[in-house]
């Protein structure tokens, strides 16, 4: 199969609400690839807070097997919290470099954990980039 010669390809995936606790797929690999960055957009504000948190995770399902690539929170010792409308990405350098590594047909699924009254994400929007090996 012949892979597009490009540096980065975009998949985006509306999700709607993700109630936490919770784990939606939001890529599929078409063909061997690496993500090269991902990010989310929301409707709803999540303040940086140790009482009412959420972590948000992405994760690659292979064989079976499902591992945790890069996770992010709104805990204020090691997050930041989540503007509305604004673009949240998951900061490359802090990804594990073998997991961002997809076979033909890997699954990356987007999940959410929270404690206190933030239940979840609203209008959610996933974008990854990703591209050939």
């Amino acid at each position: 199969m012949e892979v597009p010669s490009v540096e980065h390809l975009v998949a985006t995936c509306h999700l709607g609400e993700v109630r936490a606790p919770a784990r939606a797929h939001v890529f599929v690999a078409p063909f061997p690839c690496r993500i090269a960055g991902a990010g989310l957009v929301t409707t709803n504000d999540v303040p940086e807070s140790a009482k009412a948190y959420l972590t948000v995770a992405l994760s690659r399902q292979r064989y079976g097997e499902t591992r945790v690539m890069v996770r992010k929170t709104t805990l204020p010792e090691s997050g930041e919290g989540i503007q509305a409308n604004t673009y949240w990405h998951f900061d490359v350098c802090e990804w594990d470099s073998e997991a961002r590594e997809l076979p033909t047909g890997s699954v990356v699924s987007l999940s959410v954990e929270g404690t206190g009254p933030v239940t979840g994400l609203r209008g959610v929007l996933v974008v990854v980039r990703y591209e050939p090996t």
